[in-house]
């Protein structure tokens, strides 16, 4: 698996993120890789519309616990005109139990939720 993200802002490169798993390069489940998380997540916030969406995720990171052991683990940082929230899960469902108050204000700007079930 590997994945590339390029933001740009005003034709600038804002945010450049890229991810290559091999397993050819050793276990994926070796603790110096993924471990036990079967799932991970990148999030990114960007602008101001989307900045009371950003501090929320930055606030709530800044002090959540990480527990031994956890299903889920996140870290948040602030980026240029926005967020990052990185998160492994246990599980794909784990990681959207947690994410999914930060995305749900999104929905209010779209006027649509693209998350909700379509039937």
């Amino acid at each position: 698996f590997s994945s590339r993200n390029e933001v740009f802002w005003d034709h600038q490169p804002l945010w450049l993120d890229a991810l290559r798993l091999d397993p050819a390069e050793g276990s994926l489940s070796s603790s110096a890789r993924l471990g036990r998380f079967n799932s991970i997540a990148t999030v990114a916030w960007f602008g101001d519309r989307l900045k009371p969406m950003s501090d929320a995720v930055l606030n709530h990171f800044s002090e959540a616990p990480i527990g031994r052991r956890a299903s889920v683990v996140a870290s948040a940082s602030r980026i240029r005109q926005g967020a990052l929230l990185r998160v492994a899960g246990v599980t794909t469902e784990s990681i959207a139990r947690l994410i999914a108050p930060f995305l749900t204000p999104i929905a209010g700007l779209l006027g649509d939720d693209p998350w909700a079930r379509k039937g």
